[in-house]
Formats: structure tokens, sequence, C-alpha cells
């Protein structure tokens, strides 16, 4: 990108910069959370069902309170993590920041594109300007 004097284009291009590398790192996080928040809450449902089989094996005679302490445990534990999920739904999140991020980026392509044809009117920035406040919105 060249140096652009007007201090409008600088601005625009630093905020939309600022705003997409942010997304990008709550996209991120919110990805995997929400992979681990299910893994979590699958892997706990699962060693529960195995436990449970387990603790009437003969094979592990005299364990089976051990075996139904664990599998409460574990079935406790998948339904926190399940509340957690549905609190903060991270899936929906990471969705969320990536349509926000392709959104800034279009923004900062049609800044670019005006920049390049060397006609930058008030209006064009103010109008990509006001695209960029409504998707932050």
């Amino acid at each position: 990108m060249p140096d652009d004097p007007d201090p409008r284009i600088v601005f625009l291009r630093k905020a939309l910069q600022g705003d997409i590398e942010s997304f990008r790192a709550r996209r991120k996080e919110n990805r995997s959370k929400a992979f681990w928040t299910k893994m979590a809450i699958t892997l706990s449902a699962a060693l529960t069902t195995v436990i449970l089989g387990l603790k009437d094996n003969q094979v592990f005679h005299g364990a089976e309170n051990h075996f139904a302490a664990m599998a409460l445990t574990l079935s406790a534990t998948a339904t926190l993590v399940s509340t957690w999920e549905t609190f903060f739904d991270h899936r929906w999140l990471w969705i969320r920041y990536t349509t926000t991020v392709s959104l800034l980026h279009g923004i900062a392509d049609d800044l670019e594109y005006a920049v390049a044809g060397g006609d930058v009117r008030q209006a064009t920035l103010d109008a990509l300007h006001q695209r960029r406040q409504k998707v932050l919105q």
C-alpha cells in the first residue's frame, strides 16, 4: 500500500487492519473452545457409558463403588460443560467472527480499489467508514 497523505485513508486502513486482526484472533480462540467443549461433553458421556458397563463386569469384582463414583463424576462433568456451552456458545461466536472478518476484508478491498483508482471522494470514504461501523455493531 503506498503512503497516502489523506489522513482519512490512513485512519480507515489502520482501523480495518486492527479490526481484522482482533476478530481473526477471536475467531481462532472460539473455534478452539467450540471444539474442546464438544470433545469434553462427548468424552465424558462416552466414558460414563464404558464405566457403567465395566461396573458389573466380574473381572473388576469389588471395584463397583469406584466405577459408580467415576461414572457419577463424569456425568456431572458432562452436565457442567454442556451448561457452559449453552451460555457461551463458542461455535456461534466462531461463525460470527468468521463472517465479521470476511465483511471487514471486503471493506478493506473496496478501500484499496478506490485508492488505486485515484479518485477517492469524501462520500466514498464516508460510505466505507459507515459500512465498517455497521459491521462492528
